[in-house]
């Protein structure tokens, strides 16, 4: 089974001499190359380098990785709520450590968790994951998986990126 692993690059943040974002969604920018890996076996390189979409090799799993610095984690007692609501239970334990609006945040749970224990929950900005989902499918590249760069380990240790 071949997989391509897809590089989404770390969304534009605000700047000292840059200023704001302006109001054409420069948060929402999206690579004109994407950075990609192929591997023909999921084990070894086949091939690497960077494509405009409609030139990405074609494969039969397609992976999308999120850059380590749009994705914030945070270690939470999970709640015990049924699955239609367990969104909005994060958001209320949540509540104080978020920095957008909750409408502009996409939550994932990792794959360890457990309700009513403490588990890891990922949180990127969602209208930038969606607008690269619908990106790359429009342009007939499906994506099976999204996953982060980089996930914290049990127990937390620190973690500095540069």
């Amino acid at each position: 089974m071949s997989v391509l692993v897809l590089q989404l690059p770390p969304r534009e943040r605000l700047s000292a001499r840059a200023g704001s974002p302006d109001s054409s969604g420069a948060a929402l920018r999206l690579p004109g190359e994407w950075a990609f890996v192929l591997s023909a076996d999921g084990r070894s390189v086949a091939q690497q380098g960077q494509s405009a979409l409609a030139l990405l090799p074609r494969a039969t799993s397609v992976v999308l990785v999120l850059a380590e610095a749009d994705v914030s984690w945070h270690r939470v007692d999970i709640p015990k709520a049924p699955a239609a609501r367990l969104r909005a239970a994060l958001l209320g334990v949540m509540e104080e450590a978020l920095l957008e609006d909750d409408e502009q945040l996409h939550f994932a749970l990792a794959p360890d968790t457990t309700p009513g224990q403490a588990g890891w929950v990922a949180v990127t900005h969602r209208p930038r994951l969606a607008a690269a989902l619908a990106t790359l499918e429009a342009a007939g590249v499906s994506v099976e998986q999204v996953v982060p760069a980089a996930a914290p380990q049990d127990p937390p240790r620190g973690h500095f990126h540069g």
